[in-house]
């Protein structure tokens, strides 16, 4: 793998892996033969997550360059949004209508997953202890 890696996460395949790299790109992996089944250019910092949302059987990827992406099952780019700050943690609703991030800024973000418009005001997790 080029470059230093930022995150794993498992394929829905569950054969193989999909790496984020810190040069923002997704490199979905075949450890079985040690090589990359395809590159794919995410986004332009380091991808911090990588999650599968199973109902969609897509993609959500996260980065310090503050975007949040949607992406096929075969890395399309569907959707995307951005924070304005670095991001480094995302995570679906269960039934899919919202996608909460968190950033740099100590501020978690929720977007409605369909219209990428933000469905709450952000909240800083400080306020949440």
């Amino acid at each position: 793998v080029p470059g230093p890696i930022s995150c794993l996460a498992p394929h829905a395949s569950g054969r193989t892996l999909l790496i984020g790299t810190c040069a923002g790109e997704i490199i979905h992996w075949d450890p079985s033969q040690s090589s990359a089944i395809a590159v794919h250019k995410a986004h332009a910092k380091d991808v911090t997550q990588i999650v599968h949302e199973e109902r969609s059987n897509r993609y959500l990827t996260v980065s310090a360059d503050g975007f949040v992406q949607w992406w096929s099952s075969d890395f399309h780019r569907e959707q995307g949004f951005s924070a304005g700050a670095a991001l480094f943690c995302a995570a679906g609703s269960p039934k899919g209508r919202y996608v909460a991030a968190g950033a740099a800024d100590h501020l978690i973000r929720i977007w409605d997953a369909h219209s990428g418009e933000l469905a709450h005001t952000p909240v800083s997790y400080t306020h949440l202890t």
